[in-house]
């Protein structure tokens, strides 16, 4: 079979709209990037014959369009879902072909500088032409708009490079193309790649003499400047890429040509922090790449297109090396792209950066928290040869596909085959073994209930798991299993529940099994992790360790006071609590597989909670029994115990959540302390935001939040052990985006909706109510040419509610092929519609499949609606007979009688025709007969 697949689109959407993505430069997007090699999927498109000098400033993408800047100044705008052209225009340009200079989007305009000191805008969406305007120079007929573009609240700022004649300048415009204000260098420098941070009232940038500035961004005035070689004592060379800033260290980073990183704080008012100050050691090549940072890694390439070159992974905090990747075919001066899509809590990312090697290649590598070395990349993309040019810009990202340009005019977008699975489950709780309470599916934007189950008797206070379109609940004596798209009771787990002690255990899930925690827990469920199952016995003080496979007892480990929390698991490491009541708590760190203590540490709080672990930090709650007092959120080094920052909280036996650098956390105990939940920067610890204590407040002790699609929920509390509602939050701000007085237990999240328990034995979910049709295809695995082959093209609804009629168009070549209707397709349901296709030639054949183009139907998500996918055909010998003559030959074999009456038998007997194998019907009976009859040879 032949399976026809799409460039997967079911993820989120960031633009990237500048150079390196944001104001800070960082390079770092959550949307998901290609990271499977054996699913890639990639096309190409041809913006150029030159040659040479075809792409070398950074795409950008905003929206469904990238736009690049060709030789001679051509711009383009390309559908970043299979490279159609949807309009070109021109620039002026200079004696050079090439651009350096990236465009940027803002306000519905592209701003494109030249190569000969002119800055253009066109209206983004039809490509004509607003205006244009030759920038003030003390050099006008060399000086090139070398630098990207950056656009802020209707302005934007730039810089040019003057090779000789006078100083350069950086520039602000407003949107409109009227000069704001012009600032020369004053070290002499030029700009040359030297793209902006832009840090609150501040522009900070680097010049060709490695100086730093900042200045006022309103007026271009100096603030303060640095002499990057004078301050380090070094030779610097240039500074020829934009710096960064990073928001956690409050420093800003630059790489310059002599092979030295550095960094340097940023004061509030502006102005350098040069007690603040790093470097790296020297290298040896020169650093031309702006550097991508994220969580403590900075991540930065060297050499040129005449050298080797190695990409480097350093320690933000230090600058020392941490990894290199070296590079033998050539150098990387194109800025690393960085996706955090697979960071659900380990702190995996995927790094991506390009060759400047006419063999160009794009990079893909894998980095994690603890990883020491790169020994080798997940893959690499080379296009074809005759498709081979240097490649100075480095990679972009956006919903699943990563694309790259080269000198040969070529813009590459790679993306990986659709494969039709279920969306981010939920299998243990607050997710997985590590409890970070995030997941990248999508979440309901309004208070839309999808269904409320019947009483199943859910404990209040427990939290769901969904496996399998099932959710799964702990009501008590048993555990019950809820269809996840109706709410419809489809029966028992074959598991008890957990209620004693008015415990809220929840439920674990694992390859077709069940938990709910130890027969003796309180509160507490199971983890399951890499073969093995913990949970513990509460009023023993004993967690224990169970072989998954044949649940024999591997160790167990017995723990100060009550062995309450659900443990979590990292690194082959197994992380337990205990609590003396009203007293103390005790966290301990243990060997996986010995169950020998790493390291414990003691707090003044009772320690009730289930710890959460990303990355390298282990994060805890605590519960002070006191009137008058809270509790805490710690933030511990999962490999020491050491203490990172603590900050007093409500207190709680939460599980805290992790999500977009941020930890989010819920306490209080209703008509003892305030309820409230608050979101700290993970890393440091500092206060994000907090919802407001005054009246009943938000949140409750027995309440973890959970994190999707740019909101919180959480569970409002209205007495001990009852609930008032969820609420959604904006999970930046913390400001209400949604609440309802259904559920208010710790919620789960899965393939858009959100289940949660509520007070009266109930489960609710809340979800968009919308169908989602989504497509894949197979043809027969024999296709050929001059007769009649069936496409049969699957379709599901993954929505949740019904999906009415709409039509399927199947294109072959960008030519319509036929149009069928499908009257209606229910809910978590397929259908099949076949097309019949007759290739009229051998070779390879585009084909397309598009459901509901005049979009009669509103759908959760119109973007999985399509694929593209490729059959290679051949022309098919329909004799039957092994005969050597006849194999693959349309004509030139005569049919012996004896042939014919074999044929005959297989057809009227069902067989198969000897030695070849092949299916005899009348048609090819008759067909043989004739051949045999007029000596028409075959």
């Amino acid at each position: 079979m032949i399976c026809i697949v799409t460039m997967s689109s079911n993820v989120l959407a960031t633009d990237w709209t500048k150079f390196h993505v944001d104001p800070y430069n960082t390079g770092v997007t959550p949307d998901k990037a290609p990271v499977d090699k054996d699913l890639l999927i990639s096309w190409d498109v041809l913006t150029t014959s030159s040659g040479m000098g075809g792409i070398d400033a950074e795409p950008i993408i905003a929206g469904d369009t990238i736009y690049a800047v060709s030789d001679q100044g051509t711009v383009w705008a390309i559908d970043k879902n299979d490279g159609t052209v949807l309009w070109t225009n021109t620039t002026n340009h200079g004696a050079n072909t090439f651009s350096l200079g990236a465009p940027c989007y803002g306000n519905g305009k592209l701003f494109v500088p030249t190569n000969n000191g002119m800055i253009y805008a066109f209206d983004a969406e039809t490509g004509i032409e607003l205006w244009n305007d030759s920038v003030i120079s003390n050099n006008p007929p060399f000086n090139q708009m070398n630098t990207p573009v950056t656009y802020e609240d209707g302005r934007i700022y730039f810089g040019e490079w003057l090779s000789f004649g006078g100083a350069s300048r950086y520039f602000c415009y407003d949107e409109d193309g009227t000069p704001i204000w012009n600032r020369e260098s004053t070290s002499g420098g030029g700009y040359y790649r030297a793209g902006c941070v832009i840090l609150g009232d501040y522009l900070i940038f680097a010049d060709d003499k490695a100086y730093l500035s900042s200045i006022y961004k309103s007026n271009g005035t100096t603030v303060d400047e640095v002499d990057v070689s004078a301050e380090f004592d070094v030779d610097a060379l240039m500074i020829r890429s934009a710096v960064t800033y990073d928001d956690n260290s409050k420093r800003i980073y630059a790489a310059t040509e002599g092979g030295y990183c550095v960094a340097l704080g940023m004061n509030e008012d502006g102005t350098f922090n040069r007690s603040n100050k790093l470097i790296s050691a020297k290298v040896d090549n020169k650093f031309t790449t702006t550097p991508a940072i994220y969580n403590g890694r900075l991540y930065v390439g060297t050499g040129n297109s005449y050298s080797d070159g190695t990409f480097y992974c350093l320690d933000a905090s230090n600058l020392t090396e941490i990894w290199s990747f070296y590079i033998p075919e050539g150098g990387v001066q194109g800025s690393a792209a960085i996706s955090t899509y697979d960071d659900d809590g380990d702190g995996e990312v995927y790094v991506y950066f390009t060759v400047n090697d006419f063999d160009c290649k794009l990079y893909c590598l894998k980095d994690w928290p603890g990883n020491m070395e790169m020994v080798s990349e997940e893959w690499y993309f080379q296009p074809e040869e005759e498709k081979l040019q240097y490649s100075l810009p480095g990679p972009i990202i956006s919903e699943g596909s990563i694309y790259f340009a080269n000198d040969a005019g070529y813009l590459f977008g790679i993306s990986e085959k659709e494969v039709m699975t279920m969306e981010d489950e939920w299998h243990q709780y607050q997710k997985n073994a590590q409890h970070i309470g995030f997941t990248n599916s999508d979440a309901p934007d309004t208070n839309t209930i999808l269904w409320t189950s019947e009483s199943v008797g859910a404990i209040s206070g427990s939290s769901p798991v969904i496996a399998e379109e099932k959710v799964y609940v702990n009501c008590g004596d048993s555990v019950k299993m809820l269809d996840m798209y109706t709410g419809a009771y489809l029966g028992d787990a074959n598991v008890s529940g957990s209620d004693g002690s008015d415990s809220w255990t929840s439920v674990s899930y694992h390859d077709g099994r069940v938990w709910c925690g130890h027969p003796n827990s309180v509160n507490g469920g199971t983890l399951i992790a890499d073969g093995k199952y913990y949970h513990g016995d509460y009023g023993a003080n004993t967690y224990y360790c169970y072989n998954e496979s044949n649940d024999t007892e591997l160790w167990n480990f017995k723990v100060t006071g009550y062995a309450q929390a659900t443990p979590a698991y990292s690194d082959n490491k197994v992380y337990f609590t205990g609590c003396i009541y009203r007293d103390s708590g005790y966290v301990y760190c243990v060997d996986a597989d010995t169950g020998s203590e790493i390291w414990n540490r003691t707090f003044d709080s009772e320690t009730d909670g289930t710890p959460t672990i990303y990355g390298d930090t282990l994060y805890v709650t605590t519960y002070n029994w006191e009137a008058n007092t809270y509790g805490d959120l710690i933030a511990m080094d999962k490999n020491t115990g050491e203490v990172l920052w603590s900050q007093l909280i409500q207190r709680t036996d939460s599980a805290p959540a992790i999500a977009y650098g941020n930890v989010y956390v819920s306490g209080g105990c209703y008509a003892f302390s305030a309820l409230q939940t608050h979101c700290f920067n993970a890393t440091t610890g500092e206060l994000v935001w907090s919802t407001d204590e005054i009246g009943t407040g938000l949140g409750d002790w027995r309440v973890s939040p959970v994190v999707a699609d740019g909101k919180v929920f959480v569970g409002k509390a209205d007495g001990s052990f009852s609930y008032a509602g969820l609420y959604a939050l904006d999970a930046f701000t913390g400001e209400k985006v949604w609440a309802y007085g259904r559920g208010g237990g710790s919620p789960a999240v899965s393939d858009g909706i959100v289940f949660t328990v509520g007070s009266s034995g109930k489960v609710t979910a809340y979800a968009e109510t919308a169908p989602d049709l989504e497509t894949s295809a197979i043809v027969q695995s024999h296709v050929s040419s001059g007769q009649s082959n069936d496409i049969t093209v699957q379709i599901a609804n993954n929505g949740n509610v019904d999906a009415g009629s709409f039509e399927v168009t199947m294109l072959v070549d960008g030519v319509t092929l036929d149009k069928k209707t499908v009257p209606s397709i229910s809910t978590a349901s397929t259908t099949e519609v076949t097309f019949e296709w007759t290739p009229e030639a051998e070779g390879e054949y585009e084909l397309q499949v598009a459901l509901d183009t005049p979009n009669s139907i509103d759908e959760r998500d119109e973007a999985n609606n399509y694929f593209i996918s490729t059959a290679t055909t051949a022309i098919e010998d329909w004799n039957p007979w092994n005969d050597p003559d006849s194999e693959g030959l349309p004509d030139g074999t005569y049919i012996t009688l004896s042939e014919v009456i074999d044929a005959y038998n297989c057809f009227r007997n069902g067989t198969p025709a000897p030695e070849t194998g092949g299916s005899v019907d009348l048609s090819k009976v008759i067909d043989m007969y004739n051949a045999f009859r007029y000596t028409t040879p075959m």
